[in-house]
């Protein structure tokens, strides 16, 4: 086995987990040496963010030198690619944050190019948009999460974004969780095409496949699992998409216009736009250039969990969600109370808790 490959996986994954922690909870207890026996104390206090987004850097930058630029397998391990996307989010959000390093979004930028410079991804075309979530490991697809019915690996996707359709043929086994707002239907423009694949509403004549009452309701439409034969459940293993090119090339986007390159920064979101059937548009002003680079990942990066952070990073949250039941300044989920309750040196509590 290649020593070099599976530490860089190793790193890679350390990366992304705490990156995933930092976003959610901020300050969490940074472990980096491994514990030999259970005498050890494995309960300690949280670490700075600033200090832990240096060790992501850290991992992610180690995972770059030591991953392959490319696998013959599928794209569900990491490559040098997939750290690089890592490490474009990773300075795009510290960034835009209180704590942000002088030359972080230019950083940002570099890491996007070294993927854009890499011939083994580009845009798949307009007409099969629905095949990059369907299909699996699609030419822009850089790392997703494998899933496969056949080997007993299924994620709950399909449940989440279906409607319930309780025996009823061929397939049922949605339970709609999750419905398409009406700002991301209302916001794809005629002729998009990505709206059939991101979105569809049940008609009449499919009242044979599901529940009468869930005709007419709009549902998310990106993944469907696999349906063997009649009378089946659906299986929901569709790959959960990590990172693919139209995430970096909007990440770059957007460092561009903050680092008032707006011009450059809009031709790409255009050429997301192209890809998707529709004319470009202009703005000369970073606020309308952000605002339209939002717009653009909205449609594009729907249900794929970027939205929620896209606002966190460029301030927007309290401007799309207005509602009363909305805490204002709730940007961090809270300490889980078991976790507090097994280690108190968790507390204090994230704030508005």
């Amino acid at each position: 086995m290649d020593k070099n490959r599976i530490l860089g996986e190793a790193y890679f994954l350390r990366a992304n987990a705490y990156f995933i922690l930092a976003r959610n909870w901020g300050a969490v207890p940074l472990i980096v040496e491994p514990f030999f026996s259970q005498g050890e104390n494995m309960y300690v206090e949280r670490t700075s963010i600033d200090r832990i987004y240096a060790q992501i850097e850290s991992d992610v930058l180690m995972a770059e030198q030591l991953l392959p630029i490319a696998r013959s397998d599928l794209r569900i391990r990491a490559t040098k690619a997939a750290a690089q996307a890592l490490a474009c989010d990773v300075y795009l959000t510290r960034g835009s944050s209180l704590f942000s390093k002088p030359n972080d979004l230019e950083s940002a930028i570099l890491k996007a190019d070294a993927i854009l410079g890499n011939t083994n991804y580009k845009l798949e075309s307009g007409a099969k948009y629905a095949d990059i979530f369907r299909k699996k490991n699609s030419v822009e697809s850089i790392f997703e999460v494998w899933y496969d019915y056949k080997n007993s690996a299924t994620n709950r996707l399909c449940n989440f974004f279906m409607p319930r359709a309780t025996n009823k043929k061929p397939a049922y086994g949605g339970e709609t969780v999750m419905l398409p707002s009406h700002s991301l239907v209302n916001s794809f423009e005629p002729g998009d095409l990505r709206a059939s694949t991101t979105y569809t509403v049940l008609s009449k004549e499919e009242e044979k496949y599901y529940d009468a009452n869930v005709v007419g309701i709009t549902y998310g439409n990106k993944y469907l699992g696999t349906v063997t034969e009649v009378g089946v459940q659906r299986y929901s293993d569709n790959n959960i998409i990590i990172y693919r090119l139209p995430d970096v090339m909007l990440m770059k986007a957007e460092a561009l216009i903050m680092t008032d390159k707006i011009n450059e920064g809009v031709g790409i979101v255009n050429q997301i736009r192209n890809r998707a059937g529709l004319a470009p548009k202009t703005e000369t002003s970073k606020t309308g250039a952000i605002d339209l680079l939002l717009s653009e990942r909205k449609k594009e990066l729907a249900f794929e969990g970027k939205r929620w952070y896209d606002l966190l990073r460029t301030g927007k949250v309290n401007v799309f969600r207005a509602e009363p039941e909305f805490v204002q300044g709730r940007f961090m989920l809270p300490v889980p109370q078991a976790e507090v309750d097994r280690n108190p040196k968790l507390l204090p509590q994230n704030s508005t808790y």
